[in-house]
């Protein structure tokens, strides 16, 4: 990889189009290390002397031609290179060259030059793409860094909650870039990480644009006004809802603390009865313990079989510890939404569970 990004370093003259289109300035093409790759180009030796190697990372067909024409390269670190289309003519407008057992979805784009920033911030902002994390270094915030495209992943995630527990996704402004922001708060949540949402661009599509058009004080004024992962669930229909949350539940099974799971349940208030009853057998697996239903399921403690589920949420989220007395919080649990959850759900998840 590092042959390739070495023989194919950009002159200025051939991508100088590009980066006025862009608002990129040579300086800042020398400083990200950009490729060029023309139409048409004789292969160097060292590509012809390694022709299976230069296949398995995607560069040549199976002919022995290459696949990468009219396109800057982006190096990702010494890693891979991420080809972006400056025809206008491609179906792809990304190709990625990427080494032998990596991933994008394990890598971060300039983390390594800029985990001090994020440090030092106090939070990372994630862009899709690496010409948006530009954008954002341009103005001097450099605590950011790219996934590479419009996902965030579990890998990703953890990657930063080294460095943070506060993540801004700033996708695109698109129903793609909505989605994957969803997609991205699910794949943190094993990470711990607080995720919010910076895309509300009005006028613009993607970041890029936006700080080009609007400079440092818009950008700030976005990020002052971020949203949250139970705003954005407020406002989906209820078939989104239900898919999301189908989504969450699944990604609980590497999650040993289920008070943080409760804790998000309960911001919800919103759980149709089967993910709720879902959501219940994970959690008796987890604590591996009636006893802690006993005192909700009583009918003599006035909860009725229709907050019981919600009870026991509240009751994990609230106790650290298996003691303490629930009649301190009866007020609260009563006022709780009703599911219709009867107390034979819960004794057959019991009862299933110590079979």
């Amino acid at each position: 990889m590092k042959k390739i990004i070495a023989h194919f370093r950009a002159k200025p003259e051939q991508i100088a189009t590009f980066l006025k289109q862009r608002n990129i300035s040579q300086s800042d093409a020398e400083k990200y290390g950009l490729c060029y790759f023309p139409d048409r180009y004789a292969l160097p030796e060292f590509i012809r002397q390694n022709e299976s190697y230069y296949r398995e990372i995607n560069f040549l067909n199976e002919s022995g031609h290459p696949i990468l024409h009219n396109r800057i390269g982006i190096p990702m670190n010494s890693d891979g290179i991420a080809c972006r289309d400056i025809s206008g003519k491609s179906e792809q407008k990304y190709i990625t060259l990427i080494d032998k057992g990596l991933r994008k979805s394990d890598l971060l784009y300039r983390l390594d030059e800029n985990k001090e920033a994020i440090k030092q911030a106090g939070y990372a902002i994630v862009t899709e793409g690496q010409i948006d994390e530009w954008a954002f270094e341009k103005v001097g915030l450099n605590n950011v860094v790219s996934s590479y495209s419009a996902i965030f992943s579990k890998e990703q995630a953890q990657l930063l909650s080294r460095h943070t527990d506060l993540v801004y996704l700033c996708f695109d402004n698109d129903t793609a870039g909505r989605r994957a922001s969803i997609t991205g708060w699910i794949n943190a949540l094993e990470s711990k990480l607080k995720v919010l949402f910076v895309n509300k661009f009005g006028d613009c599509s993607d970041p890029d644009e936006y700080i080009n058009k609007y400079g440092r004080s818009g950008i700030d004024t976005l990020l002052s006004q971020p949203d949250d992962m139970y705003k954005i669930f407020r406002n989906l229909n209820d078939e989104t809802k239900e898919k999301f949350l189908e989504k969450i539940i699944d990604s609980f099974s590497s999650i040993a603390d289920i008070e943080y799971i409760s804790d998000i349940f309960l911001k919800f208030n919103y759980c149709p009865k089967k993910y709720m009853l879902k959501l219940l057998k994970r959690i008796v697996k987890t604590f591996e313990n009636a006893e802690i239903f006993s005192y909700v399921v009583n009918p003599k403690n006035n909860l009725y079989a229709d907050k019981t589920v919600y009870a026991m949420l509240y009751w994990l989220g609230i106790h650290k510890e298996k003691n303490g007395d629930m009649k301190d919080h009866l007020p609260m649990i009563k006022s709780l939404p009703d599911y219709r959850i009867s107390t034979g759900d819960i004794m057959n998840i019991l009862l299933e569970y110590r079979r």
